[in-house]
């Protein structure tokens, strides 16, 4: 059979070109399950519908090889979030080794400047929060992240600093902006002209992004101490990438570690079958979805 799958309408993705359900089980009468997508890659995006296709291919001289059949399906909505997660300049560490339970990738995606730091080897801290990216004072534009996400919808980012070098609050400051990633849809979501920035510096081809934190004191947030963690979240729309901008206003904007996840959507399924078989799940909100905060809204630092 030729198994394939499509979303919303999109481009079928083929899952199974020729699959051979009793070679791939060894014998009759035995279970044999298709994963799609692989656990370990992105969930499949879906507003509406699903629509999972299987066609008979011919087989040999038996008639029943042109026909195709399905004996069960499920659509698993819980899985979890799809989840990426940087270590900030520092290397990738696996959920048994990060110090708070989840797998991160090593520093990538940041602004060609800016600087890893590693700071003091405390070690009440989690091996994550010890070291950091900063972008130095003459660096145009600050610190910049742009994070790659699988699908339009709207993503949820943690933000993470410790302050590992300046001993007392105000001496470094900073302001965050982040959105999505066309120029006319972030530029839309901006809250006002005072309030934008734009990543490259000026360059009217790059994004307009709204800002969602005003003067970020990491150590006066975190009740005037080092090496503690201070978190903030916000909520924005994309359908290509995230991308993050801290502008100093004191001092050089950093970041200690960044979380983009998005909340997986709960389903209904629905089932045809033919020699043609489609089978079309529809997508939808449950009754008790909640609404998420809107994009760009910024939301209370909090102490972790």
């Amino acid at each position: 059979m030729h198994v394939s799958v499509t979303a919303d309408g999109r481009p079928p993705v083929v899952v199974d070109p020729a699959l051979d359900v009793l070679r791939r089980a060894g014998a009759p009468d035995r279970l044999m399950s298709l994963v799609y997508p692989a656990p370990d890659s992105p969930p499949l995006r879906a507003d509406a519908l699903v629509r999972v296709s299987l066609v008979g291919l011919s087989g040999g001289s038996r008639a029943a090889g042109t026909h195709a059949f399905l004996s069960g399906l499920r659509l698993d909505a819980t899985a979890g979030p799809w989840r990426a997660a940087i270590n900030c300049g520092g290397p990738a560490f696996g959920a048994s080794t990060s110090g708070d339970g989840a797998a991160y990738a090593a520093d990538g995606g940041y602004s060609a400047g800016s600087r890893p730091w590693a700071g003091r080897l405390d070690e009440g801290l989690s091996p994550v929060l010890r070291t950091a990216r900063f972008a130095p004072h003459e660096l145009r534009g600050g610190l910049v992240y742009t994070v790659p996400v699988p699908a339009a919808r709207l993503y949820r980012l943690r933000l993470t600093w410790v302050e590992l070098e300046h001993p007392g609050a105000g001496r470094r400051r900073m302001d965050v902006y982040s959105g999505a990633d066309e120029p006319a849809v972030a530029a839309a979501a901006a809250v006002a002209a005072a309030a934008n920035t734009t990543v490259g510096g000026g360059d009217p081809n790059s994004l307009i992004l709204p800002r969602v934190a005003v003067d970020v004191d990491v150590f006066g947030r975190a009740g005037h101490g080092m090496d503690r963690a201070v978190s903030s979240e916000f909520v924005v729309a994309a359908s290509t990438s995230v991308t993050v901008q801290l502008v100093g206003t004191v001092g050089s904007p950093m970041l200690t570690t960044l979380v983009v996840t998005t909340e997986p959507t709960p389903v209904a399924t629905e089932a045809g079958a033919g020699a043609e078989m489609g089978v079309v799940m529809r997508a939808g909100r449950g009754a008790r979805d909640a609404r998420p905060p809107r994009p760009g809204v910024r939301q209370q630092l909090e102490g972790v």
